[in-house]
């Protein structure tokens, strides 16, 4: 990772994610199961090349889940910081995802979040939300 590298961060500072550069694109899900882990909803996130994310942790041992009951039937890793519970990274095991890695954009502090190109698992959304303009609606994966 390079100095101007595009870098975020857990409630507590001890978990670090590094990219990098910010991505141009976004993604919501309104899974439910995301929408647990994340406390909200949708989960709004980047989906990266796995090998270009750099989580360093000097704050204690990160949390790993294997979520195996998905919409998708496809397992996910989700990892949290175990000192403040901020969502990290989740890595699903999907044939269409396999590489990838899932962050969350709330860890980086820019303004300039691009807005999302995609939603997915669109029938979980709630009534009262409208779809974002311009993006792609994406039914269970």
């Amino acid at each position: 990772m390079t100095d101007d590298a595009y870098k975020g961060q857990c409630l507590c500072g001890g978990t670090t994610v590094a990219l990098p550069a910010q991505p141009t694109e976004s993604v919501l899900c309104n899974c439910y199961n995301c929408r647990r882990t994340n406390g909200g909803l949708p989960s709004w996130v980047y989906v990266v090349p796995k090998e270009t994310l750099n989580i360093q942790n000097t704050g204690g041992d990160l949390q790993k889940f294997q979520d195996k009951a998905t919409k998708s039937g496809h397992a996910v890793e989700r990892i949290r910081c175990q000192v403040c519970g901020s969502p990290i990274a989740n890595f699903p095991t999907s044939p269409e995802k396999a590489g990838k890695g899932i962050v969350p954009t709330g860890l980086f502090d820019f303004e300039s979040v691009p807005k999302p190109n995609l939603e997915i698992f669109v029938e979980c959304r709630p009534k009262w939300m409208k779809p974002v303009d311009g993006a792609g609606q994406v039914q269970s994966e």
